[in-house]
Parts: C-alpha cells; sequence; structure tokens
C-alpha cells in the first residue's frame, strides 16, 4: 500500500482522496506489479480510501524515514579504490512547510531534509 502512495505522489498526486482515485484507475498490471494480492473473486482491487486512512494514520514517519535511509544507505556503492583524491560530498539541505498540517492554534508542520548528490541519498529529515 505504501507504494501505490509512493507511486501516486510521484505522478502528482496530494490527498488520500486522490491516492485512492489514482490506485482506482490502475490496470491490473500496475498493482500487480506493487504486490497488490487478489481478492476472493479473483481480481485486484486498490485499497479504500478508509484504509489507506488507517494505514497512514497508524504510520510513524519517523521510524519508516529512518528505515528507507538506513536501505539506501546499504545500496551506497561508491567507488573506495579509485585513484586520486576522492570527490568532496555535497550536501544540500531544503526545507518546506507541510500543506494542509496546520490546525486551529498549531502552525505549519515543516520537513527539513539533508541529500547528497551523487549519489542522490536522503541522509536525514525531520
Amino acid at each position: 500500500m505504501l507504494l501505490i502512495c509512493a507511486c501516486a505522489v510521484v505522478s502528482g498526486i496530494r490527498t488520500i482522496t486522490e491516492i485512492t482515485e489514482w490506485g482506482q484507475r490502475s490496470t491490473t498490471t500496475v498493482l500487480e506489479l506493487l504486490c497488490i494480492r487478489r481478492h476472493l473473486p479473483g481480481r485486484r482491487g486498490a485499497p479504500s480510501q478508509a484504509t489507506l486512512t488507517r494505514l497512514l494514520a497508524a504510520l510513524d514517519g519517523d521510524a519508516l524515514d529512518a528505515a528507507i535511509g538506513a536501505y539506501l544507505a546499504e545500496r551506497d556503492h561508491t567507488d573506495a579504490g579509485g585513484t586520486g583524491s576522492a570527490p568532496r560530498t555535497a550536501i544540500a539541505v531544503d526545507g518546506k512547510a507541510l500543506s494542509g498540517s496546520a490546525h486551529r492554534r498549531q502552525r505549519h508542520r515543516h520537513l527539513l531534509s539533508a541529500v547528497t548528490h551523487a549519489p542522490t541519498v536522503t541522509l536525514a529529515q525531520r
């Protein structure tokens, strides 16, 4: 289900309703590639809006970020045995306010990310 959310967001989708609609419009082949199981009648169906809402409400964003960061760090295949001096690593830091995160007396939540460029790896996100 997280893959459906990620694919939809990469496609420009921004809300849970739009993510649900994106999943429902997806072909059987796309759902199969995203590992969506078949239901009893034998057809694949995208998760409902209620299911996605429950998933995202229960999700620990910091734990997911740490797990993805650890996975990407393990996948880093830079060549340490090359000749000459190693290139300097550049780290880009970017921040933004999360749309729709402000409530009554609470201000927008802010997201701050630090990434490298080559290879592209998110080092930290808060």
